[in-house]
């Protein structure tokens, strides 16, 4: 009878104790969003032991590494997704843009690329236009630019960001009246 009772308090204090996916998402992104990335990372970390292949959790530890400035642990935790998860473009997208501020712009141009062909939705591809952009701006690949942009304006043409760097682009390709109607 001993044996029983240890064995059931063993089993009630273990499950207590365990968290679920969706409670170690939660206190990470908390811990992420105050800012405290190396604190998240540790709750991801711990995710990622329950749930060795979890998408949201390796993106997020290659984010808060990014954060941290981790940029080779942040690029292998995204080379990982990538290799996990092929067809998922925001992978890509957050690899791509660890490349482009560490100017590697060929590369970063890459994954910008596939993360455009591989958008699922027009938020995600809103960005992948965006952040494709930005790269083509940085090589002073001006028409490049305003063609992304261009295409970003059609899935939110309210958008005053993209407005604003379109005016900049116009003018850079010499288009005064079009820089002046953004």
């Amino acid at each position: 009878m001993r044996i029983l009772i240890s064995l059931l308090f063993l089993v009630s204090t273990t499950s207590s104790i365990s968290q679920t996916r969706d409670e170690i998402s939660k206190s990470a992104g908390d811990l992420y969003d105050k800012e405290e990335y190396s604190a998240a990372l540790g709750d991801y970390a711990k995710g990622l032991t329950l749930y060795p292949d979890d998408r949201e959790f390796l993106l997020m530890k290659g984010n808060c590494l990014d954060r941290m400035s981790e940029v080779s642990d942040a690029y292998e935790a995204f080379s990982y997704l990538i290799q996990k998860y092929p067809a998922y473009s925001i992978g890509y997208n957050q690899r791509g843009l660890l490349l482009l501020r560490v100017q590697e712009f060929e590369m970063a141009l890459k994954d910008m690329d596939k993360a455009v062909a591989l958008a699922e939705t027009d938020s995600v591809r809103l960005s992948a236009f965006l952040n494709r952009g930005a790269v083509k701006f940085q090589t002073r690949d001006f028409v490049g630019t305003n063609n992304d942009l261009t295409e970003a304006l059609k899935i939110d043409s309210l958008n005053l960001g993209v407005m604003n760097n379109l005016a900049i682009v116009s003018k850079e390709l010499g288009n005064a009246e079009k820089a002046f109607f953004y």
